[in-house]
């Protein structure tokens, strides 16, 4: 028995099983060539619990910036700080010239525990085209309990702070707003709100109640707002209120300090019933005799006139 005549078989089999695994390769090197590539890198720690948290994303293509769709975190805040652009070629095809850019988008994180904050992957979108960056995980630590004064609010960074009234002077039982603003990257962390329990020795005894607490992510501005009520006449300045921060550069936490608002409360003119002009209303015999003089002309001049 002659095997020849089945060799050509096994090698017609084994060139198209070649051919199939060649083609199924170009079509995986094609899918992967467009894929929108996509790298995350977050700036270098040590990473504290409300801190403003540095990561650059970047894209490549062409005239148009691919769509990301940044996930929700449940420990954290993730958003779009700036983006921005750098040319990496062009070529010229005629009068038509096709440039290839790299897209930055830099990300702010601001983690609300301590632990292993882990980002998932962000997805892009142009077109038909799409991609994902990897996941990132970064440690986040608390801040030092050594050296916490009373005034921290739980911002990381350096900040500034100002004070002001929505008017300087006021009658007693009028409510005023008063508004304590921190800016600075200080101001992202900083959820717990100052308490004010110096004014309580005012000599115009103030009832305070906490209004709102709104941030301003970019650029960083939290505004701390209060309802103040005076119940006494008085001039008096709402006293600094300190303010502090941790700054993970210098390894060490900074206060800041208000300036003072002054208030003047203007007492409320006492009432005095004695002021009020009183009389006594028409009695009912009155108000007919007067109804009746003034009908008796009117129908005599209707009946000479008729």
């Amino acid at each position: 028995h002659d095997p020849t005549p089945f060799r050509p078989r096994r090698q017609s089999t084994r060139l198209v099983v070649l051919l199939g695994l060649l083609a199924a390769t170009a079509s995986a090197m094609g899918q992967e060539d467009d894929a929108i590539r996509i790298r995350l890198r977050p700036d270098p720690g040590p990473y504290f619990v409300g801190q403003g948290i540095n990561l650059v994303l970047a894209t490549s293509g062409q005239d148009t910036r691919p769509t990301l769709e940044l996930p929700k975190l449940a420990d954290a805040m993730l958003w779009t700080a700036q983006t921005s652009f750098r040319p990496i070629n062009e070529t010229a095809i005629g009068d038509k010239v096709v440039g290839e850019n790299l897209f930055f988008t830099q990300l702010r994180v601001v983690a609300a525990r301590p632990g292993l904050l882990e980002i998932p992957p962000v997805p892009a979108r142009l077109g038909a085209r799409k991609g994902k960056s990897p996941p990132v995980k970064l440690p986040i630590q608390p801040v030092p309990a050594e050296g916490r004064p009373s005034s921290f609010l739980g911002g990381v960074g350096d900040f500034r702070v100002s004070a002001g009234a929505s008017a300087s002077s006021v009658k007693v039982g009028q409510v005023i707003t008063y508004e304590i603003k921190i800016e600075g990257p200080g101001a992202w962390g900083a959820t717990v709100s100052p308490e004010l329990k110096r004014l309580d020795r005012l000599a115009f005894a103030p009832r305070v109640e906490l209004a709102s607490s709104s941030l301003t992510q970019e650029p960083p501005v939290r505004v701390i707002s209060y309802r103040i009520r005076p119940m006494k006449a008085g001039s008096a300045a709402l006293p600094p209120v300190s303010i502090s921060a941790y700054d993970p550069k210098l390894r060490r936490y900074l206060t800041r300090a208000t300036s003072s608002v002054p208030l003047n409360v203007i007492a409320v003119r006492a009432f005095d019933p004695g002021t009020l002009a009183y009389e006594a209303p028409a009695s009912a015999s009155s108000a007919v005799r007067t109804f009746w003089l003034a009908i008796v002309p009117i129908a005599l001049i209707l009946l000479l006139v008729s």
